[in-house]
């Protein structure tokens, strides 16, 4: 949640609030209190969907390092095979060339690469297995390939459910902040002859900035 979100959600708990205090002023089934209502649910509904933000935000972290090391994993099987690759060329020319050296950071091209190595190799998998691979390197290919699809939907996902959670932190503190615009016209007409109430409610209502001093002083 960025500053100013944090300022409106802040605005939005102080409304809830004085809608609490002054409960007497605003009964049940009336404009103001079903207003006040309407404030608090969108308070909770936005830290519902502020912790799924900051919970998506640790998992964009983990997926990211998953997604580095299947990575690093799939390149690694890939650069074996290619280097053996050019080995089986020297009775083979140009064999080396069904295999080539992945290059560049594109994911697409690291994952069409994994499956066509795979594809190719499997014809001729005892002279890859002649020249020192595993007898297990295609199962181990595939596995590699899985992780790294495993793991490029994990993180998809992720910021699919980040991207949601944003959305719906937004819209939770606008519908709240609309209210809040009414209750400005509300609240002043059944308030207005006390001025206590009336100060509580334009603090309330305002959305506070956090300045340099204040923050120094509250550190």
């Amino acid at each position: 949640m960025n500053v100013k979100a944090k300022r409106r959600l802040h605005m939005l708990a102080r409304v809830g609030a004085f809608g609490a205090t002054h409960a007497d002023e605003f009964p049940v089934g009336s404009m103001g209190s079903r207003l006040f209502d309407i404030v608090r649910t969108c308070v909770a509904d936005a830290d519902r969907h502020d912790a799924a933000q900051q919970s998506r935000r640790r998992g964009a972290r983990r997926a990211t390092a998953s997604m580095a090391a299947a990575r690093r994993e799939l390149r690694k099987r890939l650069v074996a095979i290619h280097r053996t690759a050019k080995a089986l060329a020297l009775d083979a020319p140009a064999f080396d060339r069904r295999f080539p050296r992945p290059r560049g950071n594109s994911d697409g091209r690291l994952l069409l690469a994994g499956r066509l190595f795979a594809q190719r190799a499997r014809k001729r998998s005892s002279d890859f297995i002649a020249h020192g691979l595993p007898s297990t390197f295609l199962a181990d290919l595939a596995t590699a390939i899985g992780r790294f699809e495993d793991a490029a939907h994990g993180r998809a996902a992720n910021r699919r459910a980040r991207t949601s959670a944003t959305a719906g932190l937004k819209s939770s503190l606008d519908a709240g902040f609309a209210v809040v615009q009414r209750l400005d016209a509300v609240v002043p007409n059944v308030v207005e002859q006390h001025p206590a109430a009336m100060t509580a409610w334009r603090t309330a209502q305002r959305e506070q900035r956090t300045t340099r001093r204040s923050r120094e002083d509250a550190a």
